[in-house]
């Protein structure tokens, strides 16, 4: 039998936040995490959104306090830049495949 760990969280409003989480996630569960959120979130036009389904972060800007989300392989450019907002919630799972060495 698989087990695949999974943790749901509050959404942090913040992108230093979010990064430690899936940082002691992985050191947990010795493998990779995916990190998924829902919730509120505002969008580079300043507008918010409510985002109803799993969405992955794909990449962070931690000068603007921004998370990239899309798909695997997707570049920067095509990703949806957010900022959290809240209330939301956040989703580490272990990654399909993925150990940590060590």
């Amino acid at each position: 039998m698989i087990v695949k760990e999974t943790v749901i969280l509050p959404l942090p409003d913040r992108i230093r936040d979010i990064s430690a989480a899936a940082y002691y996630f992985e050191a947990q569960y010795r493998c990779k995490a995916r990190t998924e959120i829902k919730g509120f979130v505002q969008m580079e036009t300043g507008a918010l959104y409510h985002m109803k389904q799993w969405r992955t972060i794909i990449a962070k800007d931690f000068e603007y306090g921004m998370i990239g989300l899309g798909h695997d392989g997707d570049d920067e450019r095509t990703l949806l830049w957010v900022i959290p907002w809240g209330p939301g919630k956040m989703r580490l799972s272990a990654q399909e495949g993925s150990t940590l060495e060590g």
